[in-house]
């Protein structure tokens, strides 16, 4: 009976937990998501087809779904921009795995530009989220499909609570 009244207290310091992370995350991406924007947009590549790649991570972070989730935030902030035509992440991860690319997950610019090519995007944002130390960094770069030519780069830190 003691375990469940610790329970839902425990449950609700991950829960706030997880709010204070989101707090922090979301004006980042969207921070990284306009930037990016401008970026696309001052080298006239609004209206762009643009496919957002899986984050790489490692295996930790992985099961945690990290990666995922800041993909999928990511992918929102960009869209709510009104700059660029994303590619939708079942298209992506069809020709990924088509390719031999969806287990491992590991894509470089090289492959990355193929795949988008297959899609037909002119644009791709790539990037990675470590766990250093006390804190998490999010990098994030937006790469020409056509020319693998890295547009921007641009990374964001945040605390571990």
């Amino acid at each position: 009976m003691k375990y469940l009244r610790i329970l839902p207290t425990f449950s609700l310091l991950i829960i706030l937990t997880a709010f204070s992370h989101a707090d922090e995350l979301r004006p980042k991406l969207e921070k990284i998501a306009q930037k990016i924007a401008d970026t696309a947009g001052a080298k006239g590549l609004s209206g762009a087809t643009l496919a957002v790649f899986p984050l790489q991570t490692d295996e930790k972070l992985k099961k945690k779904k990290v990666n995922f989730a800041t993909g999928e935030l990511l992918t929102y902030y960009l869209l709510k921009t009104g700059t660029f035509k994303i590619v939708e992440r079942p298209q992506l991860e069809t020709v990924m795995k088509e390719q031999k690319l969806g287990a491992s997950g590991a894509v470089d610019s090289k492959t990355a530009a193929s795949i988008g090519n297959l899609l037909g995007a002119k644009l791709l944002v790539m990037g990675n989220v470590l766990k250093l130390g006390d804190s998490y960094q999010i990098t994030v770069k937006l790469v020409d499909a056509e020319t693998s030519e890295m547009h921007e780069s641009l990374s964001e830190s945040l605390r571990q609570y």
